[in-house]
């Protein structure tokens, strides 16, 4: 039995450590927030730049060092705007939350065809993002120009043109279907004069939007698949709720809709894989005596002989690391829009430059630079509440052979 003055090494408390399923982490709950209060979202997502340090003046009143300036480690994420894809209502059941039907936004990322099967024929061809590169000067980048009434042009006739074909080549099949109906239309409700057809709002319990990340606007994480991922909205009524999601829905959103400077959060991730790691490594007991006659980076017994099998609380050898963790409680120091003033001179370590907006967290978060990172609202916020942290400086000295 383990003494007060030599607990147990390791945590038991989570189990099984098996890798995770997938690199995008999930949370299961969300907080609620009062009806009184304006509809807002409750999550974001962001990349794992990395770390550095900073010295801010401590706003701990009841800390030992309070009102002075203190050098504390901070993780910097870069968040780019994310993009409302659809949104999700749910009803209660006798088995909790039930999803109840979706609305899709119109137009959809071009890259999101990447992470989902898109039909063409209902959405039509996906959209180029407005800040993608296109040829043909600075008018085919944005909405106005000769360039950009071309690029419209050229969506508006590919969608026609699917729609056409789509008629010759399924035509046999949707006639054989005509007197049954369109179930996708029927499953789905349609946005009407700022209103939601065929939804019946008073089944509607909660709502969620489906968003996505646009990872091709940075240059640190090597990929153009969006993760996608449900964030809850909070605050006000459900029909004040939808209203603020039909305002959102295809639109793009920034991490000032969800945060602000000296908010307490929860971030999510998953921790960096070491493998099959042996039981020294993963649960750090103590080693066994030199006199010991076959090794000694191994545990001393496997437990007593009753009950006869060797119980989960026995520090054995197995996997570490790539685990979906949840810290709660972190403090957003800083929000900002330009990548500079926070990348450090030759980029951070495996990540490079931050070329987006940014926020800036006190202490660590789990995971490797690239992975993503889930913020949410405080579930368990008992800290007093600041308003903003004075940061003095942010050190932006060379990481490279640190």
């Amino acid at each position: 039995m383990a003494q007060k003055s030599h607990p147990k090494r390791g945590s038991r408390g989570y189990w099984p450590r098996k890798r995770i399923q997938s690199l995008r982490p999930h949370f299961n709950a969300w907080p609620e927030v009062g009806t009184d209060k304006a509809p807002r979202l409750q999550g974001f997502a962001g990349y794992k730049a990395g770390m550095t340090h900073a010295i801010l003046r401590d706003s701990n009143k009841n800390s030992t060092t309070a009102d002075q300036e203190i050098q504390a480690p901070v993780t910097v994420l870069e968040v780019p705007p994310m993009r409302v894809a659809a949104i999700r209502f749910y009803t209660g059941s006798s088995y909790g939350l039930k999803a109840l039907t979706e609305l899709w936004a119109d137009k959809l990322e071009k890259n999101l065809g990447r992470r989902l099967t898109i039909d063409e024929a209902k959405f039509g061809k996906a959209e180029e993002y407005k800040g993608a590169r296109v040829q043909g000067g600075e008018g085919a980048r944005g909405q106005g120009g000769e360039g950009g009434k071309a690029l419209e042009g050229a969506h508006e006739g590919a969608k026609a043109e699917a729609g056409e074909e789509g008629k010759a080549e399924k035509g046999k099949k949707k006639g054989e279907k005509a007197d049954k109906g369109d179930k996708h239309g029927e499953k789905h409700p349609t946005v009407a004069g700022g209103k939601v057809a065929g939804l019946d709002i008073s089944a509607v319990e909660e709502l969620r939007v489906l968003v996505h990340t646009l990872p091709h606007l940075m240059t640190g994480v090597p990929k153009k698949v969006p993760d996608m991922m449900e964030i809850r909205i909070g605050g006000g009524n459900i029909q004040q709720r939808l209203d603020y999601a039909l305002s959102l829905l295809g639109k793009e959103i920034k991490i000032s809709e969800f945060a602000e400077e000296g908010m307490i959060v929860d971030v999510a991730g998953v921790t960096k894989g070491h493998g099959f790691a042996g039981t020294i490594k993963k649960w750090h007991p103590k080693l066994l005596t030199h006199k010991n006659s076959k090794h000694r980076r191994m545990i001393g017994t496997l437990g007593p002989h009753n009950p006869s099998y060797v119980q989960r609380t026995v520090p054995q050898a197995g996997q570490l690391g790539l685990h979906q963790r949840t810290e709660f409680n972190k403090r957003i120091l800083k929000m900002g829009d330009k990548g500079e003033d926070v990348t450090p001179a030759g980029g951070f370590l495996g990540y490079g430059t931050v070329r987006n907006g940014y926020i800036l967290i006190f202490g660590s978060v789990p995971g490797a630079a690239k992975r993503l990172i889930k913020l949410r609202d405080a579930v368990r916020n008992q800290e007093p509440v600041v308003e903003k942290t004075e940061v003095l400086y942010i050190s932006k000295e060379s990481k490279q052979g640190s």
